[in-house]
């Protein structure tokens, strides 16, 4: 018996700490080792407990709208490789509250995204532990591969004629993404906070595939149906204020966001 509870007792304290290891602010707050993503680096600028205003988007959001240089005082939760059902989950886990207002950024990335890749801790399933999940970021700070040097999200400046538009409709993700909306429509109404949604703006260099306008619809009827304020940007900013297809450029197209957002927000 007392070796069984010894074996127990070890369990019990691994199970614990990899709680703590996951849910504690230590690798935001930590000066170096852990390269922080891009929700990290947002925690590291907004400790406090309730974000009143949030912006939340993809790349397109974190790299667009300049907090620095904003009147609005909105929050950037811009996240690389997100989809709305990481907004769910960020709510849902209590790893934001939110207080007054929430503007959420929509484009085909943002319906679709979201998926099961180790980027973003409450991607994780409850029954793997954080260890093992985020297990090559951990290593290379063991290592020392990592000196957290990305303390500011991606900014992308100038232009690139790089760019690959997938040519496939990813409905699984679509109708899981509608649905998280739809879910944070219900909380932001329960809880008195304010939703506001913008079509992010798209670089009309390049033509938008049939599937692209085919989701718009299907999230704007649900946005209709329930009165939900939509501004739309999509077709109204030129082409030089883009790195690419989705992604605003520091120089030009970011200022002009940021000033445009803080006259609508």
């Amino acid at each position: 018996m007392k070796k069984l509870a010894a074996v127990l007792a070890v369990i019990l304290a691994l199970v614990v700490c990899d709680l703590a290891l996951w849910r504690n602010d230590y690798i935001i707050r930590s000066k170096d080792g852990f390269a922080r993503n891009d929700f990290e680096i947002t925690r590291l600028k907004h400790p406090e407990t309730v974000w009143d205003r949030v912006y939340f988007g993809d790349g397109a959001v974190a790299s667009g709208y300049v907090e620095e240089i904003s009147t609005a005082m909105y929050i950037n939760l811009g996240l690389e490789d997100c989809g709305i059902t990481d907004l769910k989950k960020l709510i849902d886990g209590r790893y934001i509250r939110i207080g007054k207002e929430l503007v959420i950024g929509l484009n085909y990335s943002v319906l679709t995204g979201g998926g099961a890749n180790h980027r973003y801790a409450w991607r994780k399933s409850p029954i793997v532990p954080y260890v093992y999940y985020d297990r090559a970021r951990i290593i290379e700070c063991i290592s020392g591969k990592n000196k957290n040097e990305n303390q500011e999200k991606t900014l992308y400046h100038g232009s690139t004629d790089d760019v690959k538009v997938s040519a496939e409709r990813d409905a699984e993700r679509l109708e899981t993404n509608l649905g998280a909306l739809k879910s944070i429509i219900d909380y932001c109404d329960e809880n008195k906070i304010r939703l506001r949604t913008v079509f992010l703006p798209w670089n009309g260099r390049y033509a938008k595939p049939d599937y692209m306008q085919a989701a718009r619809s299907e999230a704007e009827t649900l946005l209709n149906e329930n009165n939900i304020e939509i501004y739309d940007l999509e077709d109204e900013v030129s082409s030089e204020c883009f790195y690419d297809a989705a992604h605003m450029n520091y120089e030009t197209g970011a200022p002009w966001f940021t000033e445009l957002m803080d006259r609508w927000l």
